[in-house]
């Protein structure tokens, strides 16, 4: 019975850790954004080959694909007033529309696990009879990046794999992101990233 409540305590402590110290972050260090930035533009493209390096094709035209995002100096996210709100001339959106997440699956906590930093480490998808759909595997490099994540079938196989590779600024944010799935281009981001000076 005491070992039972011992490890009832631990999980209940971990959990409250992990979810802690992500309650207390600003914006910027919940989205991995170092020093004093002011805003960040996102644009994604296609991949092309050209003398065997991977290199920006036609831009992918989703909202997911192409975001604005500003922050005030304290690092909190800012959203657009309806005054201020900028029609982007290329697809016809506005910035606020371009602040709208990528569409995903709904993920549950059901099926999350954190590591001690709060990043999402695995997750598991369930099918209605409670039994595993899926699993996804993420793997991050020392600057906190997904560089990797695995899809397992529930019998253990592979489902597919998929790598990040990054280019940074001098203050260790990524500003292109070329993401491979099984080997091959998938798509290539771009960040313009603004500091206040």
């Amino acid at each position: 019975m005491k070992l039972i409540n011992i490890i009832s305590v631990s999980l209940f402590l971990s959990c409250y850790v992990t979810f802690g110290q992500n309650e207390n972050k600003t914006d910027l260090a919940k989205e991995n954004l170092k020093g004093n930035v002011k805003s960040v533009k996102s644009n994604s493209f296609e991949p092309d080959i050209k003398f065997d390096k991977v290199v920006k094709g036609m831009k992918i035209p989703w909202d997911w694909a192409n975001t604005y995002s500003s922050y005030d100096k304290k690092g909190n996210k800012i959203k657009p007033s309806k005054s201020n709100i900028k029609k982007n001339s290329e697809n016809n959106n506005s910035e606020e529309d371009m602040l709208t997440p990528p569409p995903s699956p709904t993920l549950s906590d059901k099926g999350k696990k954190y590591d001690d930093y709060g990043k999402l480490i695995e997750y598991c998808e369930y099918k209605s009879d409670g039994s595993l759909s899926y699993k996804v595997i993420y793997n991050y490099d020392d600057n906190n990046n997904e560089i990797e994540s695995t899809s397992y079938n529930s019998n253990g196989s592979l489902i597919e794999k998929q790598t990040s590779k990054y280019e940074l600024d001098k203050n260790g944010n990524w500003i292109i992101r070329v993401v491979f799935r099984n080997q091959n281009a998938y798509y290539i981001t771009e960040r313009q990233i603004l500091y206040y000076k």
